[in-house]
Order: C-alpha cells, then sequence, then structure tokens
C-alpha cells in the first residue's frame, strides 16, 4: 500500500487576558497520513507498512475513511487517513492574574477579578475578603511575576506607560506611569 505524508501545523487560538494584546498563538506539530483504498466501501485498516504509533504521540490513532484529491493522478479518490500530533507547543506561559490580594504596606487590599489589571481610582478594601470598602488606587495598576511582565502589561493596557513601584506596593502590584 502506498502511504502518503503531508506536513500540517494546527493553530492553536490565541489567548487574550483581560484588555490586553494577545498573546502569541501556539502551534501543533501534526502529521496527516493518508492511503488509498480500493473502493468507498473498503475498510480502512492499518498498512503493514505503517510507522508504529509512538508514546508520544496524540490524535487519531485509528484510520477512517475520507476521499482525497491525490489519488488517481489527481483526478481523486477514497483514502483511509489519520492525523498525528507528534509535538505540542504550548506557546509562552500566560501573565500571572490575581483575585483578592495584599496592595500596599499598610495591610490594604485590591481585587484583581482574576484578572491583572486595575484602572485608577479602583476600589482598596481594608479586610482580605475585598468586602470592606477603604478609598481607591492613585495610578493604574498591575499584579505581575517580576518588572519585566509589569512593564509589559502596562504597555499593553496603557500605552506609553511603564511599571514603577515606588516602594509602598507589595507583592506583585506595580503602578503604571
Amino acid at each position: 500500500m502506498r502511504l502518503r505524508m503531508l506536513a500540517l501545523a494546527g493553530a492553536v487560538g490565541a489567548l487574550m487576558v483581560v484588555a490586553a494584546s494577545p498573546l502569541p498563538a501556539a502551534a501543533d506539530s501534526a502529521w496527516v497520513q493518508e492511503y488509498q483504498r480500493p473502493a468507498q466501501d473498503s475498510r480502512c485498516v492499518a498498512p503493514a507498512d505503517e510507522t508504529p504509533w509512538q508514546s508520544t504521540w496524540s490524535g487519531q490513532r485509528e484510520w477512517t475513511p475520507s476521499w482525497s484529491s491525490w489519488p488517481g493522478s489527481g483526478r481523486g479518490g477514497w483514502v483511509c487517513t489519520r492525523t498525528v500530533v507528534w509535538a505540542r507547543d504550548t506557546g509562552p506561559a500566560p501573565w500571572v492574574t490575581a483575585g483578592c490580594t495584599r496592595f500596599n504596606l499598610m495591610g490594604q487590599y485590591v481585587n484583581y477579578l482574576g484578572g491583572w489589571s486595575l484602572a485608577a481610582g479602583a476600589t482598596i478594601y481594608s479586610d482580605s475578603s475585598c468586602i470592606v470598602t477603604a478609598g481607591s488606587t492613585g495610578p493604574n495598576v498591575v499584579y505581575a511575576a517580576n518588572a519585566t511582565e509589569a512593564d509589559a502589561k502596562c504597555a499593553a493596557v496603557w500605552p506609553g506607560t511603564r511599571a514603577s513601584n515606588p516602594g509602598g506596593l507589595v507583592g506583585g502590584n506595580y503602578s503604571c506611569v
């Protein structure tokens, strides 16, 4: 049996967090395999010369009936096909997010609601459950794992701003100025 192999990269949707620019799309490396079958009602069985299934692969292990344009000298015909995913690209790690988190040295809290940015004037709370209000933030703020990530987040939401931590903020909280 003739085994036809095609390369395919399946795009994985971009992930967008809050109001930021989307993260780059990741792609899986896939291998579309087909072989010609004599008729529409012919069964699809694994060819004797097929590449043995690898434990690191995922995707469609079984051969399924289909039609393709390559058999019959480009006139098309019945085939058996499968798609083997042999490498998963998870893309860059997503930006960290937060809920109710300690905000400053005065023991106050802000609630990022599962996101990572708050516009100027967001509510500050006096309790770790983010229920009792105690004021509002000054400038725009972001929650980030480090200053580099904070800079990227500030620029994504408020172009032209950079992350700053004047010393009064704690944890991963940064002002965008």
